[in-house]
Protein backbone atom coordinates (compact mmCIF):
# COMPACT_ATOMS: atom_id res chain seq x y z
CA UNK A 1 0.00 0.00 0.00
CA UNK A 2 1.11 3.56 -0.75
CA UNK A 3 0.79 6.09 2.06
CA UNK A 4 0.41 9.88 1.84
CA UNK A 5 -0.05 12.48 4.56
CA UNK A 6 -2.33 15.21 3.20
CA UNK A 7 -1.86 18.52 4.98
CA UNK A 8 -4.52 21.15 5.55
CA UNK A 9 -7.33 19.10 4.05
CA UNK A 10 -10.94 20.00 4.77
CA UNK A 11 -13.13 17.26 6.19
CA UNK A 12 -16.60 16.66 4.77
CA UNK A 13 -19.15 14.02 5.78
CA UNK A 14 -16.73 13.09 8.55
CA UNK A 15 -17.95 9.86 10.15
CA UNK A 16 -14.75 9.43 12.10
CA UNK A 17 -16.02 8.81 15.62
CA UNK A 18 -18.54 6.05 15.05
CA UNK A 19 -18.82 3.60 12.12
CA UNK A 20 -21.92 4.11 9.99
CA UNK A 21 -23.44 2.27 7.01
CA UNK A 22 -22.68 3.78 3.57
CA UNK A 23 -24.95 6.61 2.42
CA UNK A 24 -27.95 5.21 0.58
CA UNK A 25 -27.33 1.71 1.90
CA UNK A 26 -28.65 1.49 5.48
CA UNK A 27 -28.15 -2.27 5.50
CA UNK A 28 -24.56 -2.02 4.32
CA UNK A 29 -21.50 -2.78 6.43
CA UNK A 30 -20.79 0.00 8.92
CA UNK A 31 -17.45 1.78 8.52
CA UNK A 32 -15.61 4.97 9.34
CA UNK A 33 -15.38 7.46 6.50
CA UNK A 34 -14.59 11.01 5.49
CA UNK A 35 -14.54 13.02 2.30
CA UNK A 36 -11.24 14.90 2.06
CA UNK A 37 -11.34 18.18 0.11
CA UNK A 38 -8.07 19.31 -1.50
CA UNK A 39 -7.80 22.65 -3.24
CA UNK A 40 -6.97 22.39 -6.94
CA UNK A 41 -4.33 25.05 -6.30
CA UNK A 42 -2.43 22.59 -4.12
CA UNK A 43 -0.63 21.01 -7.05
CA UNK A 44 2.11 19.51 -4.87
CA UNK A 45 -0.38 17.45 -2.88
CA UNK A 46 -2.33 16.43 -5.99
CA UNK A 47 0.91 15.27 -7.60
CA UNK A 48 1.82 13.22 -4.51
CA UNK A 49 -1.63 11.60 -4.47
CA UNK A 50 -1.49 10.71 -8.16
CA UNK A 51 1.99 9.25 -7.66
CA UNK A 52 0.75 7.11 -4.77
CA UNK A 53 -2.21 5.91 -6.85
CA UNK A 54 0.11 4.85 -9.67
CA UNK A 55 2.31 3.02 -7.16
CA UNK A 56 -0.77 1.22 -5.83
CA UNK A 57 -1.60 0.13 -9.38
CA UNK A 58 1.85 -1.39 -9.77
CA UNK A 59 1.77 -3.06 -6.36
CA UNK A 60 -1.70 -4.46 -7.01
CA UNK A 61 -1.21 -5.53 -10.62
CA UNK A 62 -1.85 -9.20 -9.82
CA UNK A 63 -5.20 -8.27 -8.29
CA UNK A 64 -6.22 -5.72 -10.92
CA UNK A 65 -5.22 -7.55 -14.09
CA UNK A 66 -7.82 -9.40 -16.16
CA UNK A 67 -7.43 -13.02 -17.23
CA UNK A 68 -5.11 -11.85 -20.02
CA UNK A 69 -2.80 -10.24 -17.48
CA UNK A 70 -3.71 -6.69 -18.55
CA UNK A 71 -4.72 -3.96 -16.10
CA UNK A 72 -7.89 -2.29 -17.46
CA UNK A 73 -7.71 1.42 -18.22
CA UNK A 74 -11.17 2.07 -16.79
CA UNK A 75 -10.24 1.37 -13.16
CA UNK A 76 -12.21 3.16 -10.46
CA UNK A 77 -9.88 5.78 -9.00
CA UNK A 78 -10.30 7.57 -5.67
CA UNK A 79 -9.32 11.12 -6.67
CA UNK A 80 -12.40 12.88 -8.01
CA UNK A 81 -13.22 16.35 -9.31
CA UNK A 82 -15.54 18.28 -7.00
CA UNK A 83 -16.66 20.68 -9.75
CA UNK A 84 -17.76 17.78 -11.93
CA UNK A 85 -19.00 15.23 -9.40
CA UNK A 86 -20.50 17.60 -6.80
CA UNK A 87 -21.58 20.67 -8.80
CA UNK A 88 -24.41 21.49 -6.37
CA UNK A 89 -22.21 21.55 -3.27
CA UNK A 90 -20.32 24.83 -2.83
CA UNK A 91 -17.89 23.22 -0.38
CA UNK A 92 -16.52 21.08 -3.24
CA UNK A 93 -16.04 23.97 -5.67
CA UNK A 94 -12.45 24.36 -6.80
CA UNK A 95 -11.46 21.12 -5.09
CA UNK A 96 -10.54 17.55 -5.78
CA UNK A 97 -11.72 15.07 -3.17
CA UNK A 98 -11.04 11.61 -1.82
CA UNK A 99 -13.57 9.38 -0.10
CA UNK A 100 -11.47 7.62 2.53
CA UNK A 101 -12.74 4.70 4.59
CA UNK A 102 -11.72 2.46 7.47
CA UNK A 103 -13.35 -0.75 8.65
CA UNK A 104 -15.30 -0.81 11.90
CA UNK A 105 -12.56 -2.82 13.61
CA UNK A 106 -9.79 -0.43 12.51
CA UNK A 107 -10.97 3.05 13.56
CA UNK A 108 -8.90 6.08 12.51
CA UNK A 109 -6.78 7.60 15.24
CA UNK A 110 -7.77 11.21 15.94
CA UNK A 111 -4.94 13.11 17.58
CA UNK A 112 -4.18 16.74 18.37
CA UNK A 113 -1.15 18.82 17.45
CA UNK A 114 0.84 17.14 20.24
CA UNK A 115 -0.13 13.70 18.87
CA UNK A 116 -2.32 13.10 21.92
CA UNK A 117 -5.78 11.51 21.46
CA UNK A 118 -8.57 14.04 20.95
CA UNK A 119 -11.21 13.34 23.60
CA UNK A 120 -13.67 16.12 22.80
CA UNK A 121 -15.45 15.01 19.63
CA UNK A 122 -16.67 18.53 18.94
CA UNK A 123 -13.09 19.59 18.14
CA UNK A 124 -12.82 17.54 14.91
CA UNK A 125 -15.88 17.76 12.70
CA UNK A 126 -17.16 18.14 9.14
CA UNK A 127 -15.88 21.45 7.82
CA UNK A 128 -12.73 21.66 9.93
CA UNK A 129 -9.19 21.34 8.58
CA UNK A 130 -6.80 18.55 9.48
CA UNK A 131 -3.69 16.70 8.38
CA UNK A 132 -4.79 13.22 7.35
CA UNK A 133 -2.83 10.05 6.63
CA UNK A 134 -4.29 7.89 3.86
CA UNK A 135 -3.25 4.69 2.12
CA UNK A 136 -4.01 3.61 -1.43
CA UNK A 137 -4.60 -0.04 -2.28
CA UNK A 138 -5.87 -2.18 -5.14
CA UNK A 139 -9.23 -3.98 -4.98
CA UNK A 140 -11.10 -6.29 -7.30
CA UNK A 141 -14.49 -7.62 -6.26
CA UNK A 142 -16.35 -9.62 -8.89
CA UNK A 143 -14.82 -7.59 -11.69
CA UNK A 144 -15.29 -4.26 -9.89
CA UNK A 145 -11.64 -3.19 -9.89
CA UNK A 146 -9.89 -0.03 -8.84
CA UNK A 147 -7.81 1.77 -6.24
CA UNK A 148 -9.29 2.37 -2.81
CA UNK A 149 -8.40 4.96 -0.19
CA UNK A 150 -7.93 3.93 3.43
CA UNK A 151 -8.39 6.39 6.29
CA UNK A 152 -5.57 6.45 8.87
CA UNK A 153 -4.34 9.06 11.33
CA UNK A 154 -6.19 12.37 11.50
CA UNK A 155 -4.11 15.19 12.99
CA UNK A 156 -6.10 18.11 14.36
CA UNK A 157 -4.72 21.36 12.97
CA UNK A 158 -3.48 23.97 15.38
CA UNK A 159 -6.28 26.49 15.85
CA UNK A 160 -3.67 29.23 16.23
CA UNK A 161 -2.14 28.75 12.79
CA UNK A 162 -2.35 31.47 10.19
CA UNK A 163 -1.66 31.27 6.49
CA UNK A 164 0.99 33.49 4.93
CA UNK A 165 1.89 34.00 1.31
CA UNK A 166 5.65 34.35 1.03
CA UNK A 167 8.33 34.39 -1.61
CA UNK A 168 11.40 32.21 -1.92
CA UNK A 169 13.78 33.17 -4.73
CA UNK A 170 10.88 35.01 -6.35
CA UNK A 171 8.71 31.87 -6.28
CA UNK A 172 5.44 32.36 -4.39
CA UNK A 173 4.60 29.74 -1.78
CA UNK A 174 2.04 29.40 0.99
CA UNK A 175 3.02 28.25 4.45
CA UNK A 176 1.42 27.95 7.86
CA UNK A 177 2.97 29.63 10.85
CA UNK A 178 1.79 29.18 14.41
CA UNK A 179 0.49 32.50 15.71
CA UNK A 180 2.82 32.65 18.75
CA UNK A 181 5.74 32.61 16.31
CA UNK A 182 4.44 35.30 14.00
CA UNK A 183 5.73 38.18 16.12
CA UNK A 184 9.15 36.57 16.17
CA UNK A 185 9.43 36.02 12.44
CA UNK A 186 7.19 38.58 10.74
CA UNK A 187 8.38 42.18 10.84
CA UNK A 188 6.81 43.55 7.72
CA UNK A 189 3.56 41.83 6.76
CA UNK A 190 3.16 44.04 3.70
CA UNK A 191 6.35 42.68 2.12
CA UNK A 192 7.54 39.35 3.51
CA UNK A 193 11.02 38.24 2.53
CA UNK A 194 11.99 34.68 3.34
CA UNK A 195 15.64 33.95 4.05
CA UNK A 196 15.27 30.40 5.31
CA UNK A 197 12.64 27.72 5.82
CA UNK A 198 13.17 25.19 8.59
CA UNK A 199 11.19 22.28 9.99
CA UNK A 200 10.84 22.66 13.73
CA UNK A 201 9.32 20.81 16.63
CA UNK A 202 9.17 23.92 18.79
CA UNK A 203 5.96 24.96 17.07
CA UNK A 204 3.20 23.04 18.83
CA UNK A 205 1.39 22.30 15.58
CA UNK A 206 4.58 20.87 14.04
CA UNK A 207 4.05 22.83 10.86
CA UNK A 208 6.65 24.62 8.80
CA UNK A 209 7.98 27.69 10.54
CA UNK A 210 9.28 30.51 8.36
CA UNK A 211 12.27 32.59 9.35
CA UNK A 212 11.94 36.08 7.90
CA UNK A 213 14.16 39.15 7.62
Amino acid sequence: MSRVVIKNVRLSYANIWEPKPPMGDPDGKARYSASLLISKDDTKTIKAINKAIEEAKVEGKAKLANKNGVVPKNLKLPLRDGDEDRPDDDAYAGCYFLNANASADHPPKIVDRRVEPVLDRSEVYSGCYANVSVTFFAFNTQGNAGIGCGLGLCFQRCSLCVKLTCSVAEVAIEVFVCTPNVGRYVRDTSRILVVNIVHTHTCVCREVVVKLV
